[in-house]
Formats: structure tokens, sequence, C-alpha cells
């Protein structure tokens, strides 16, 4: 019956339908002959993120205290990080984090890389929703100090901030560093290019947006966004260079 209840738990949870986990999760916090296992509290977890309920993650803290041997999920910090940033401020949120690092450290250890990406992900959203353009940068630079390479929900939150931030040099340099961690990876999608070569030109860096395209072209074939993108940002440039480009490139 055990495993049961917890592999429905998680039916409801894949479905969508974070109300029924959460008050089957009260059900079988009530029965005192069910063991809650990390397997449930990760379910009741990720139905109080989306939920928004600190009830719900209250009940799952005292489930993970009532048993020494219970280690308490990746779900359960990400989940406490979204309530603290939605019900406080993303600065609460950003504490949970530290607070985390600060417990793997006293027993040893280091956060894990799939672990940061996760945490701060959840930590670069609150600052965007809060409207906190430097506060996301900050966050996705401490996610590559963690985890190496920051994925891609978290550069484009990174390009949408800087162009926020408009031509400032500091952002700008925190994104190029984001940035190129994020390169380093697996092969990049077109519309992480084209957003930044879209803000690249609102601040009038009309070199970038020529270099972001010929990084591009020596991979793919740019898309057509791109291509009129460049040739606005070579109506900016000096006659010469843009005829270089031009030559370059293959365009008219």
């Amino acid at each position: 019956e055990v495993r049961v209840r917890s592999a429905l738990m998680h039916a409801h949870i894949r479905n969508g339908q974070y109300d029924k986990a959460r008050d089957l999760f009260k059900e079988l916090e009530s029965n005192v002959a069910f063991p809650i296992d990390s397997v449930v509290v990760d379910a009741a977890a990720t139905a109080a993120k989306h939920l928004n309920d600190s009830d719900l993650l209250d009940r799952a803290a005292k489930a993970l205290a009532a048993d020494a041997n219970l280690v308490a999920p990746l779900s359960f910090h990400v989940a406490r990080v979204a309530l603290a940033s939605a019900n406080g401020s993303p600065e609460d949120g950003e504490a949970v984090i530290d607070e985390v690092i600060a417990l793997e450290a006293s027993e040893g250890q280091k956060l894990k890389p799939a672990d940061a990406t996760k945490l701060f992900q959840e930590l670069v959203e609150a600052y965007d929703a809060a409207g906190n353009y430097a506060g996301v940068l900050r966050s996705a630079e401490r996610l590559v100090d963690a985890a190496q390479r920051p994925n891609e929900p978290v550069v484009s939150l990174c390009i949408k901030a800087a162009g926020a931030l408009g031509d400032n040099a500091d952002s700008n340099e925190q994104l190029l560093r984001v940035f190129s961690s994020f390169r380093a990876g697996p092969r990049i999608q077109p519309a992480i290019y084209e957003q930044l070569m879209e803000v690249l030109g609102s601040h009038e860096n009309y070199s970038g947006v020529v270099t972001v395209f010929d990084e591009v072209s020596s991979q793919r074939r740019p898309t057509q966004a791109m291509v009129e993108m460049l040739q606005q940002a070579l109506r900016h440039l000096p006659r010469s260079q843009a005829l270089e480009h031009c030559a370059t490139f293959g365009i008219a």
C-alpha cells in the first residue's frame, strides 16, 4: 500500500493535479501506520511549490524532522526557495540557498552542479518576476560559479535582464560571463542567438550583432530574423566595414 500511495501522489504531480497530491499527503500524514518517506515528501514539496502552499511545505518539513533517517529531497529545497521568494522577497529565497550550501559544507560536501542549477534557476526566475534584473544577473553568475554551465531558461532571462538594464558595462560583462559558460556546451537554439542579437542591437552595439551572426553562421544556417538584424546593424557601420561583412556573409 505504501508504494501504491506514493505512486498515486506522483501520478497526481505528473498530471498537474497538485491539489489532489496535497489532499493525499494530508491523508497519509494523519495515518500513523503509514511511513512517510522521501518519495512522498518529494511529491508534497512539488505540490507546495506549484500551489504556493506554505502550510503543506511546513507539513513536509515536520515529516522530515520526525525521522532522522530521511534526507530532504532537492524538490523540498527548491520549494523553499520558491515560497520564500514569493511570500517574502527573492533575497529570502537566496538566503535559503545559502543555508543549503552551508549545510552541505558542514558535512564536507559541495552542492552538486545539477542541484545548484535547479536551485539557482528558481532564484533567477524569482528575481525576474520581481523585476530585479541586477539580481537576475548576479544569481546567474552564482550559478556559473556553482554549476559551471547555466541552462537555456537562465540564459534567456539574463539576456532579457541585460536588455532591461540598458547599455551598462557591468551588466554587459555579467551577461558575457554567463553566455560564455553557456556557449561551451551543446548546440544552442537559434532563439537564444536571436534574443541576444536583438538586445545588442537595442544597445546600438552593432559590432556585437555582427560578431554573434558570425558565430552562428560558422555553425548553422542563420535564420531570416538573424539576417534581417544583421542587415540593420550593417547600416550603422562605416561603409567599408559593412561592404566587407556583406562579402564575408554573402548578403546583398
